[in-house]
């Protein structure tokens, strides 16, 4: 099965807020028109000055407080500065360290997200665990990693179906 191991940066967190904001699905076509519109009011009506307001706080959340948020949480939370092995198992996924052992179950995976740099594995909508590239010897072990645990949760999730009928 595939393993992994390594600790968890600063940056693997920031990214992480990032990647965890990004929506799925329907979300993104209101998500876009919100953004887009107050920079479209901004350009064409020059009177329209809470257009500019929404757009500062925007960049100033964006790039000054989520990743000053995420960067005080890496500093005041130990766990994720010491050195974890990630591991795939017929039952679960295995995140063990010196002072922890944590299975998370296959039904228990609700979702999961990913880009080049990142895994992120969700037992429940707004909690995650973070499951960087650099963890595995090389790309292709964490693109197998993330196939593995879509597959498996899609293939529970056909079986469960499948068991019902």
């Amino acid at each position: 099965m595939c393993t992994g191991k390594g600790s968890v940066s600063e940056r693997d967190l920031v990214r992480s807020q990032y990647l965890h904001l990004i929506p799925r699905g329907w979300w993104v076509a209101p998500l876009v028109l919100v953004l887009i519109t107050p920079v479209v009011l901004f350009l064409y009506d020059d009177k329209a000055l809470y257009a500019a307001g929404y757009l500062a706080f925007l960049i100033v959340y964006f790039f000054v407080l989520l990743p000053r948020r995420a960067q005080s949480i890496h500093r005041d939370y130990s766990a994720l500065t010491r050195e974890v092995t990630v591991s795939l198992r017929d039952d679960g996924v295995l995140w063990e360290s010196e002072q922890t052992r944590a299975l998370l179950t296959w039904p228990e995976i609700r979702r999961i997200k990913r880009d080049d740099e990142l895994l992120l594995v969700y037992p429940s909508k707004h909690i995650y665990h973070v499951v960087p590239a650099h963890f595995f010897a090389n790309r292709e072990e964490f693109e197998d990693f993330g196939d593995a645990i879509r597959c498996k949760r899609h293939c529970d999730e056909l079986t469960l179906g499948h068991a019902g009928l």
